[in-house]
């Protein structure tokens, strides 16, 4: 009797691998790259907060090229700190694969503040090593290394608001799921599921609605819980919405909404971004 046990423990366990490299694979087949998803030379103008609508900033977003987005977040209303950055997808992965983020307010030498972080994916290793510099309260340089270890492909980043899982959204051809996939919050790996719940309208648009919710010990201490909404009409499958239940500083929640977005060339969005540095400085009293 005990010899069967084992055997019937074996098969469940076994059963339960396969089925945990199944997501792996089934999570990057639900996804097909399209360029002409890619509406290049589009700006997106975000409003970020929390779900009770206080504490609000802008966010950026340009589509420089078919596999690279510029990001702009202007903290100055509640932190001192802007941070430019530049994510560059590797599609066959469904993932950005490169991140660069830059402070542009960094010869003030502000203490405790990022004003410099690079990563990017080694992708045989699974492995995001990511170099951070800040200054301490003597406005010495100093840098700092973390890695992030992924189990599977495709993960995505917290840091951004989930970007870069917004725009993989556009190329999204699998069935509701559910869909395991990676993701990093803080510094930490989590697995999330993923799935297509329901169409509702939102904001004048007929909506495809996606949640996300964290496994695991973390995921649940965490509270990773989050909802996307896809225009399901619109040819480049934009997100109008994006909600997470986590309470991660300055936000005990987080609300992104889409306010408006046109067409621009680069040099107009580096200049618009130059603008918005100048003022964002004036703010911080650092002109």
């Amino acid at each position: 009797m005990n010899g069967l046990k084992t055997i019937r423990l074996a098969a469940v366990l076994a059963l339960g691998l396969a089925a945990a490299h199944a997501d792996e694979r089934d999570a990057l087949d639900a996804f097909k790259y399209d360029p002409a998803k890619m509406d290049v030379g589009t700006c997106y103008t975000y409003q970020l907060g929390n779900q009770a609508g206080t504490k609000t900033m802008q966010i950026y977003v340009y589509v420089k090229s078919e596999d690279t987005l510029l990001v702009y977040k202007d903290y100055s209303t509640i932190a001192p700190m802007v941070f430019d950055v530049e994510v560059r997808f590797d599609w066959s992965r469904m993932m950005f694969g490169e991140e660069y983020g830059l402070n542009p307010f960094w010869e003030f030498r502000m203490p405790n503040t990022n004003h410099e972080s690079i990563g990017v994916w080694n992708w045989d290793k699974k492995r995001l090593p990511i170099t951070m510099t800040t200054f301490d309260s003597k406005g010495r340089e100093k840098s700092r290394a973390m890695v992030i270890e992924a189990n599977l492909f495709p993960t995505f980043d917290f840091s951004l608001y989930h970007v870069d899982l917004q725009f993989a959204l556009r190329h999204f051809v699998g069935d509701a799921g559910p869909w395991t996939i990676g993701g990093f919050y803080a510094g930490y790996y989590i697995e999330s599921e993923l799935k297509r719940v329901r169409q509702e309208m939102k904001d004048g648009h007929l909506c495809e609605v996606y949640e996300l919710r964290g496994l695991g010990f973390l995921g649940w201490v965490m509270n990773i819980k989050q909802r996307i909404w896809v225009d399901k009409n619109d040819p480049y499958r934009r997100v109008i919405r994006y909600e997470n239940d986590m309470k991660i500083s300055p936000f005990d929640s987080v609300l992104l909404t889409l306010k408006e977005y046109k067409h621009m060339s680069l040099d107009e969005w580096h200049k618009m971004v130059e603008a918005f540095n100048k003022d964002a400085a004036g703010r911080l009293g650092l002109e």
